[in-house]
């Protein structure tokens, strides 16, 4: 198979008309079991802005990653989407599924695009589809394919921290945001030009998953997604831990972490969280007392505030018996 070429040229003031349009790239729906992760980076040399002004991206980044909320829910297939017609330009595939945070992470230094397809939509677009699952890829170099045809699932292969698609447009060679195809690299413009048939709302970031342990939970158990929520739990539980998993969270955001039970309020605690980054995760908890957990229902709640502002919450309920 032909080998991708990988890197595409940032060019400042790349000069766009939205003169093609896209579809969703994935089979999944968005905000339920996939979520937006980063944004292209508009901002030229050092610093991080997306189109919204906000820093829901990293430096020089060139794409729109669509990430699962999961390792298993990779394992269990979602299929990558031709966003519009044209011709497949070249492919790879055959990169294992290995988050670069692994111990055994292979060298993957001129292949970060992992297993991925390159597709030309004439007049000089072009799409790149990254990071996609070991033996999925389903065209190639020279098929001529149709908008929304499955080119293969989305996974964990390249240069990757969590299983996502890396969506990068580009035209003539210069790196094209589809949320704003203005050719200016300013954000906030009052008629940006989505590249979008459908519109796909700017996602400030939010809450993935959170639940329910007796033990504090690893960040890799999380992010593979082997914690289970049972509904019920004994009272000789040795201690209740509520734990949240998010996405896009921003330096001085406030991650609230809260149990009630049949008595009112069991434990609650806010954190700060330091600095931007693409996903974080926290957990609070507390140990029986002494006279052990009162009978009846629980709910624990999960919130994220940003300036004071409810960005997101997730509550989740049990029983003690």
């Amino acid at each position: 198979m032909k080998k991708l070429s990988l890197m595409i040229a940032l060019v400042a003031g790349s000069p766009a008309a939205a003169d093609l349009l896209l579809g969703f790239p994935l089979e999944c729906s968005l905000g339920q079991n996939c979520f937006i992760q980063n944004y292209v980076d508009r901002l030229p040399g050092e610093g991080v802005q997306d189109f919204a002004c906000a820093a829901r991206s990293y430096n020089g980044h060139k794409g729109t990653d669509f990430s699962l909320n999961n390792m298993i829910d990779m394992e269990r297939g979602v299929a990558v989407l031709a966003v519009a017609a044209g011709v497949v330009r070249g492919v790879r595939d055959g990169l294992p599924d290995i988050l670069t945070t692994a111990p055994d992470a292979p060298d993957i230094s001129g292949k970060e695009c992992g297993n991925g397809v390159a597709i030309d939509h004439g007049n000089g677009w072009e799409t790149l589809s990254c990071h996609m699952k070991r033996g999925s890829v389903t065209v190639r170099q020279g098929d001529r394919i149709q908008a929304g045809q499955q080119i293969g699932q989305i996974g964990a292969s390249g240069n990757t921290q969590f299983p996502h698609l890396h969506l990068q447009v580009s035209k003539d060679g210069k790196i094209i945001d589809p949320f704003s195809s203005d050719k200016s690299e300013s954000c906030n413009i009052a008629d940006p030009k989505t590249m979008w048939e459908e519109e796909i709302g700017y996602t400030a970031g939010g809450l993935i998953s959170i639940g329910i342990d007796v033990v504090v939970p690893s960040f890799a158990e999380i992010k593979v997604g082997i914690k289970e929520n049972p509904t019920r739990q004994r009272t000789e539980t040795p201690a209740l831990v509520v734990w949240g998993y998010g996405h896009g969270v921003a330096a001085d955001d406030q991650i609230s972490l809260s149990l009630t039970g049949p008595k009112g309020e069991v434990f609650s605690d806010t954190k700060v969280h330091p600095k931007n980054q693409a996903q974080f995760f926290y957990a609070v908890g507390r140990k029986k007392p002494t006279l052990g957990w009162p009978r009846g229902n629980y709910t624990g709640l999960v919130e994220m505030r940003r300036d004071g502002v409810l960005v997101d919450q997730k509550a989740i309920s049990f029983t003690l018996e």
